[in-house]
C-alpha cells in the first residue's frame, strides 16, 4: 500500500513539473516570436526570468523545480 501511494506521489511529482516546464517554455517562445528582442541583452534577460519563472512556480506549487527549469531549458533550446 505505502509503495503504491508514494510510486503514485512520484508520477503526480514528475509529470505535473515537466507540464509546467513545457507550459513556461512555449509560452516563453511566443513571448520571444512576437517580441523580437533586437540585443542580447534583452534576450538574455528574458530567457533567464522566464526560466526562473519556471523553477518559481514549481517550487511554490511543490513539485521539482530542477526537472520544471530542465524542460523549460529543453523547449527554449529547440523553439527559441
Amino acid at each position: 500500500q505505502l509503495i503504491f501511494e508514494m510510486s503514485k506521489y512520484f508520477l503526480y511529482i514528475s509529470f505535473a513539473s515537466v507540464l509546467l516546464g513545457c507550459l513556461v517554455g512555449v509560452v516563453c517562445s511566443l513571448v520571444l516570436k512576437h517580441l523580437r528582442p533586437t540585443g542580447v541583452e534583452k534576450e538574455l534577460t528574458i530567457l533567464f526570468s522566464f526560466a526562473y519563472l519556471s523553477y518559481s512556480l514549481a517550487d511554490s506549487f511543490e513539485l521539482s523545480g530542477i526537472i520544471s527549469m530542465f524542460c523549460c531549458g529543453l523547449l527554449l533550446n529547440h523553439y527559441a
